[in-house]
């Protein structure tokens, strides 16, 4: 599995940010949405991937829900809504550890971070630092192949005296 500790050389003009945690449920999805807001309002044309799927959809089309709600929220068109490699499920899982091979492609890693023009590739990273490094698809391995800048997200949480 050495294959994806490389640096995955695409020609592409787009920069990538990769929005990560050390934990799951810590507003990975939400920083996106504000940050591509913010973007568009300065005139960035943005794409977004979630290369790991963790929410399975309901509906029969197998779309993460995360990246069905960003994409409709965003009203991002289907050239800017990278494909989601593979979802992280039992059965998914399963799989890997019966193959010394990767399920997925290194291809298709490079298909998901190769520019169709957009200014920035936002991607959402795994729920911690562990996610994905039976698929060397872990936030630092994500974060090398990409040459992405990474911004951190982080829960805290207060307790009160009362």
């Amino acid at each position: 599995m050495s294959q994806s500790s490389s640096r995955i050389s695409s020609t592409r003009s787009s920069k990538h940010l990769l929005i990560g945690s050390v934990e799951s449920y810590s507003g990975k999805s939400a920083t996106v949405l504000g940050l591509a807001l913010q973007l568009r309002s300065h005139g960035f044309d943005i794409a977004y991937a979630k290369p790991i799927g963790t929410c399975p959809s309901e509906g029969d089309d197998a779309l993460d829900e995360d990246v069905r709600f960003i994409s409709s929220t965003l009203k991002l068109g289907a050239d800017r809504v990278k494909p989601t490699l593979f979802s992280l499920d039992a059965e998914t899982i399963t799989q890997q550890l019966s193959t010394e091979k990767l399920i997925y492609r290194h291809e298709d890693m490079e298909s998901v971070l190769a520019s169709q023009g957009e200014d920035i590739l936002l991607i959402e990273g795994p729920g911690n630092l562990e996610e994905g490094t039976l698929f060397g698809l872990s936030l630092p391995e994500m974060a090398q192949m990409s040459d992405a800048s990474v911004i951190w997200c982080a829960v805290s949480f207060v307790v009160g005296s009362g």
